[in-house]
């Protein structure tokens, strides 16, 4: 009869012992990397829809917005981390008028619609003239043209924060950090 091997118990007990220890020191880490692919998620959405209207306004030859929205069904009194609305703006009032839902009549129709941000984000704009939507005119220009930037910030603060650059070309880039913008 061949002789049977396997764990004691005490060698169990070891093994379990020393992968606690390692859970343990992996955890944090763990959670940073959660915390950093979260705030990366939600800026490549921001810029996601900030692109999906300046390619709509060049696309269709008219003016395209994005604006925050708490109901997803107009432009409301929200902030920009309880959502945000992609719509053609096709009579170029800059609000989000109902009609037909055809974007080739005479009223907007809506493009995409973004959830309120997971985990607790924020999301602000820091655009003094207009901080409640960016309006891109035929020519993907912003209409007007003034410039901002998003901050998106998480229970880490602004060591962490991610900043969306917005020109007044439409150009659009994703920065660690941005002086003088810092989270609410």
């Amino acid at each position: 009869m061949p002789k049977q091997t396997g764990f004691n118990l005490v060698e169990l007990m070891i093994t379990v012992s020393l992968m606690a220890i390692l859970i343990a020191f992996a955890s944090p880490t763990f959670r940073e990397t959660i915390l950093n692919n979260r705030l990366a998620t939600q800026a490549n959405e921001l810029l996601s829809a900030l692109s999906l209207a300046r390619s709509e306004a060049l696309k269709n030859n008219v003016a395209a917005v994005v604006c925050k929205s708490s109901d997803h069904t107009d432009c409301s009194q929200g902030s920009w981390h309880e959502g945000w609305i992609v719509f053609a703006d096709i009579n170029g009032n800059g609000t989000l008028d109902r009609g037909s839902g055809d974007c080739k009549q005479d009223e907007d129709c809506v493009l995409r619609v973004y959830d309120k941000l997971s985990g607790g984000n924020t999301l602000t704009f820091t655009n003094p003239d207009n901080p409640d939507f960016i309006s891109f005119n035929a020519r993907g220009l912003l209409r007007p043209s003034r410039p901002g930037t998003f901050v998106l910030c998480d229970s880490r603060g602004d060591a962490h924060a991610r900043h969306i650059v917005l020109t007044p070309t439409g150009y659009t880039a994703v920065v660690e950090k941005q002086a003088g913008v810092s989270c609410p």
